[in-house]
């Protein structure tokens, strides 16, 4: 382990509290009341599909990048927590924009798909597969 990298047990429960925030937003949809499905909540709809899926597409990326930026005996780029953070954060992006559909009055079918790209992007980017 380099010098400045977090333990390996730090890597999985970033990851894990992460991943469960998603399924946290997505009972909080469950759980409240929200108004009617709102106009600004039909607009935003497919922008925020595209968001989200760029961001999910932008997290592999990262990981693709330190993978291909690794030597061939393991050695990992000195920048590699900070890239695995920010991979992280681009994959929370779709279960943000889910919830704020969501918050919006967008009904729970419309914010599924984001979820569920936020969650498959989770399980893509964990730290086994990050950290080869």
């Amino acid at each position: 382990m380099e010098k400045n990298q977090f333990p390996e047990l730090v890597r999985w429960f970033l990851w894990l509290a992460l991943i469960t925030g998603v399924g946290a937003y997505f009972l909080i949809l469950q759980f409240i009341t929200i108004p009617p499905e709102s106009e600004a909540a039909a607009d935003l709809k497919n922008p925020f599909y595209v968001a989200g899926l760029i961001a999910a597409i932008a997290s592999l990326a990262v990981k693709h990048f330190i993978r291909a930026r690794s030597n061939k005996e393991g050695k990992l780029v000195s920048f590699v927590q900070g890239a695995f953070i920010f991979s992280l954060s681009l994959a929370e992006v779709a279960a943000i924009l889910g919830l704020v559909l969501g918050l919006l009055g967008g009904a729970i079918s419309d914010c599924v798909p984001l979820f569920a790209v936020s969650l498959v992007n989770f399980l893509m980017i964990n730290p086994r597969s990050f950290f080869v």
